[in-house]
């Protein structure tokens, strides 16, 4: 028999999903990092990894991408994804697997928050350069953050691909499509 030394495991306090609330009712962009300590006897040279998204309208077994060692000697694996628009709110599970060139696995789990959200409640002193800190209330601050974003072409203020103010997915780009959604969401109160 051979000996398997000990496994890699998955470093629960180093590894995050950020931002780590997502917004039930519309696409958020999250991205995963997660952190490998390898195994030893034999050490592990090498590593795969995957995520469970299912919990937020994704896939099973999503690949994550190998981004390198980090400064303590962790293999680490980024996923970029988003929390689907039909996720009810609550905490939601992303199990994690890690599997090194010697067969050995680590799992873990990683968490996110889903929760309903107003999607125009983006600022509390209306100063773009500042970046944005919700408040909990839509007013002008969240408007004038909104439109010195919206004039810089920035990605805080990419909220919608349609300007359908009930779907909020994201695109990649600011356009009058952001701008609409934004003001639905703002003429609301939310």
């Amino acid at each position: 028999s051979v000996a398997q030394g000990t496994p890699p495991t998955i470093d629960g306090g180093a590894s995050a999903v950020t931002p780590g609330q997502a917004c039930s009712g519309v696409s958020t962009p999250i991205n995963l990092d997660v952190r490998v300590a390898p195994g030893s006897s034999p050490a592990s040279v090498s590593a795969s990894a995957w995520a469970d998204m299912t919990s937020i309208g994704g896939g099973a077994s999503v690949p994550m991408v190998p981004a390198g060692v980090d400064g303590s000697g962790r293999l680490r694996f980024i996923l970029s994804s988003s929390a689907a628009p039909g996720v009810a709110s609550g905490m939601r599970a992303i199990p994690v697997t890690a599997i090194d060139d010697v067969a050995r696995a680590a799992n873990g789990t990683l968490w996110l928050s889903v929760e309903v959200c107003c999607l125009a409640d983006l600022d509390n002193d209306g100063v773009h350069a500042n970046g944005g800190a919700p408040d909990g209330g839509v007013d002008i601050n969240d408007l004038l953050f909104f439109l010195t974003g919206f004039e810089a072409g920035a990605g805080d203020v990419d909220l919608d691909n349609d300007g359908d103010p009930g779907v909020g997915t994201p695109d990649g780009g600011v356009d009058i499509n952001d701008l609409l959604f934004f003001l639905a969401r703002f003429e609301q109160g939310c």
